[in-house]
């Protein structure tokens, strides 16, 4: 008679009820998965212990919240995946370092060719969305959306006033929703 590993959702059940077995099941489990998330936003930035301390925070926040965690499809997967990006991305704005334009960031394992081929066009089309910008508003809009910059330290930096860039975000947000929802082109 085989054993079948247990479902998330009767781990996170029992984690939540304190069972310290299911949560070392849990971490044994998911702890490539979270790795391999932090690694890709915070490699070259941050020391191994310091990931390492970050993962261990993801489970942390399983193990606090295990009461409250709704699982997606029966799978803690995009939970964890959540916690850790938003771990990551946290720690990093904290340090004052910045994510680099990589657009392989986000290419984690486990993903079907199919769903690997959509995220690829899909990161194209955001691509062209920026570059259909004007140079100014492109480095506004990567400083701010992806590098998590403040709109002071935006303004200070490219000597810009802060309404100034408060309004190019806004109208920036507005061109890139035409562009994307008009799959890749402007109405004139």
């Amino acid at each position: 008679m085989t054993n079948n590993p247990p479902t998330d959702k009767k781990l996170i059940h029992r984690v939540s009820r304190g069972d310290s077995a299911a949560f070392d099941t849990l971490i044994g489990r998911y702890t490539p998965y979270v790795s391999a998330i932090v690694y890709n936003i915070c490699a070259a930035r941050l020391t191994k212990e310091d990931m390492e301390e970050l993962c261990a925070d993801v489970f942390v926040s399983a193990w606090k919240n295990a009461g409250a965690v709704t699982l997606a499809d029966g799978s803690l997967r995009p939970w964890l995946g959540t916690v850790a990006r938003n771990a990551a991305k946290s720690r990093l704005r904290g340090s004052r370092l910045e994510l680099e334009l990589q657009e392989d960031q986000l290419d984690l394992p486990d993903k079907s060719p199919e769903e690997k081929l959509t995220e690829a066009a899909e990161r194209a089309l955001v691509l062209a969305a920026l570059d259909s910008l004007g140079e100014t508003d492109r480095d506004i809009f990567i400083r701010h959306y992806y590098h998590c910059q403040s709109v002071r330290v935006i303004a200070e930096a490219l000597e810009i006033n802060e309404n100034t860039i408060k309004t190019k975000l806004a109208r920036g947000r507005g061109k890139l929703k035409t562009y994307l929802t008009n799959g890749g082109q402007y109405n004139d």
